[in-house]
């Protein structure tokens, strides 16, 4: 009987534990649509992007909270900006993330390592087919002048960083550690085999920091170039401290 209690107890004391959060931030990629406005009554008027050409203005997702614990309402998508991080129980069940009105606009898979950053991209016409990819957002938490290139576009793309040649397949990342300046030049093909370039410069690395270079479609009538690059510069502390794209 004595034996049969115990187990109990501990059966409860179990059951009572807390289950662990695990922490997500969301970053849309992408162009932003052309700037349109009206002259009314002698004032000048922005128009609302026409439906489909960016992604919700928010998002929500059931039972997000803060680190603290406390409920968040909804979260504000920017293009090529980061999200604050939400945390939810952690779970390898797809995580469903709806508009304001709480129709359903996307589901993920977060990362099994408990950290993810979720990149959203238009994969089709409308921010209505969304594409995206979960990146482990811990693997570079304590690593010095860090660099991780991710392309998230359809195309191989080709990375020349000092005297290296890398062939970067879709979906996937590398990482290389620039201690001094280094030059780096991001090239694709399109349908007539010649070599464009979407980005160009020098890169250098810092101590307590790691950036992120994320190659992406633009899906975009009016661009003048069908990839561009986000990069993300996040200290080993907090994240989103830099962002800004470099466009050619």
């Amino acid at each position: 009987m004595q034996l049969i209690i115990i187990t109990l107890l501990l059966t409860f004391a179990i059951a009572a534990e807390e289950i662990p959060l695990q922490k997500i931030r969301l970053c849309p990629v992408g162009d932003p649509p052309p700037f349109r406005q009206v002259v009314h009554n002698g004032v000048r008027m922005e128009l609302d992007p026409p439906r489909g050409t960016c992604p919700p203005s928010k998002v929500k997702v059931s039972g997000m909270m803060n680190q603290e614990k406390a409920p968040i309402e909804y979260l504000r998508l920017s293009m090529g900006c980061q999200t604050p991080d939400f945390y939810l129980p952690q779970s390898s069940n797809p995580i469903n993330i709806e508009d304001v009105e709480g129709a359903s606009w996307t589901k993920i898979h977060p990362h099994l390592s408990g950290n993810s950053l979720v990149l959203l991209w238009k994969s089709g016409t409308s921010w209505s087919d969304v594409g995206h990819l979960v990146i482990d957002a811990g693997q570079a938490t304590h690593i010095d002048h860090a660099f991780f290139f991710t392309n998230v576009s359809a195309l191989d793309v080709g990375l020349v960083v000092g005297n290296e040649k890398i062939i970067l397949q879709p979906k996937k990342t590398v990482s290389r550690i620039f201690k001094q300046s280094t030059p780096c030049r991001i090239v694709f093909q399109q349908g007539d085999k010649k070599l464009k370039t979407c980005f160009e410069s020098e890169l250098s690395g810092s101590v307590g920091i790691h950036q992120r270079l994320i190659i992406y479609p633009t899906n975009s009538a009016t661009s003048r170039n069908p990839l561009k690059v986000l990069t993300l510069g996040e200290s080993h502390s907090s994240s989103g401290i830099i962002s800004s794209n470099n466009n050619r």
